[in-house]
């Protein structure tokens, strides 16, 4: 199949999910690993609605940061995981040295390492942010539909270097 903003891809024959196509976008000054992920099939509709996120992300940041204050302003355990640990988290400490942030000024503080496009039904946009990317594996992962409508946020370690201190 070929796409205006994805270029040719190819899809698998297995039911199976498969990177299909990786690109890194760029969201102010940072990189973000951006990578489309697809089975057997692929809609021109879904790649356009994908294509229609990426080509705005700094929007589709924007929205994704309103569902983790909520997400946060709801229930902080993951704000306060790393608040209680911050001798772990050098980004953070550097920020709040006393152990304290507002959900606000911690949102702001995220970091957006990862989109996964996920063509798969229904589809969907995932993505990952990280308080301290360079030292924790610990994320919170944005699942949005291709209308950009709140599907989840998920507390997920990505296996970094830092799970939990004992």
């Amino acid at each position: 199949m070929k796409h205006a903003y994805f270029g040719t891809l190819t899809t698998n024959d297995s039911e199976d999910m498969d990177v299909v196509w990786e690109q890194p976008q760029t969201l102010g000054s940072r990189e973000v690993s951006t990578c489309l992920w697809a089975g057997q099939t692929l809609s021109q509709q879904t790649l356009d609605a994908f294509a229609t996120h990426l080509r705005d992300l700094p929007a589709l940041d924007a929205l994704a940061r309103e569902f983790l204050l909520a997400e946060l302003t709801r229930d902080d355990e993951f704000m306060a995981h790393h608040l209680n640990h911050l001798a772990h988290f050098p980004a953070l400490a550097a920020i709040a040295p006393e152990g304290r942030i507002s959900v606000d000024g911690f949102v702001k503080a995220m970091v957006l390492t990862h989109v996964s496009l996920r063509a798969e039904e229904p589809p969907r946009l995932v993505m990952d942010y990280y308080i301290d990317p360079e030292h924790s594996g610990e994320i919170l992962a944005v699942n949005l539909d291709l209308n950009g409508k709140r599907n989840a946020v998920d507390w997920d370690n990505c296996y970094g270097p830092f799970t939990s201190p004992t």
